[in-house]
């Protein structure tokens, strides 16, 4: 068996609100991937039932209380998960953002960490179809000032060695 070594780094999944829906299933088999390849990996989350991930040296979770589910605390959420990224990135290791990511940018941007972002939409149908005008806006903005500096990076695979 490998051992797991300091120096290298490790996989930090920030993902805000862990819920039911596409974007747990993924981050679940992220996990089990990155595990089983014996990878080291900080799940940042809240709320998660902890018999959903298996059992692992590899595997480190760090939780919190989330807040009712509305925009306002949506965003408290993700500012105090971002706090928690923040405290647990060490020097190497790398950011996997699955949702929210204005915070993650700015953290790995302070940190210098390399950072890896989770996308599952378009700009224009994200906002289109929104119940709150308000964020629907926000939204559109932020994507449009972000999505400038992204790369295109379909069909890139991740190693894990």
């Amino acid at each position: 068996m490998n051992k797991i070594n300091n120096k290298s780094s490790r996989i930090c999944i920030y993902l805000p609100s862990f819920d039911r829906g596409g974007v747990s299933k993924i981050t679940l088999n992220l996990i089990n991937f990155f595990v089983y390849k014996k990878k080291k990996v900080v799940l940042i989350t809240s709320n998660i039932n902890k018999k959903l991930l298996i059992k692992s040296k590899y595997l480190e979770i760090v939780t919190y209380k989330s807040s009712k589910n509305n925009f306002f605390s949506s965003l408290l959420n993700s500012f105090f998960s971002a706090i928690l990224l923040f405290n647990n990135l060490k020097k190497n290791d790398k950011i996997l953002s699955m949702q929210n990511h204005l915070f993650s940018i700015f953290i790995s941007l302070i940190k210098k960490n390399k950072i890896i972002i989770r996308n599952s939409e378009e700009i224009i149908g994200a906002t289109k179809y929104s119940d709150n005008i308000v964020n629907a806006c926000l939204v559109f903005i932020t994507k449009i000032i972000f999505y400038q500096f992204a790369l295109n990076l379909q069909g890139i695979v991740l190693k894990t060695k």
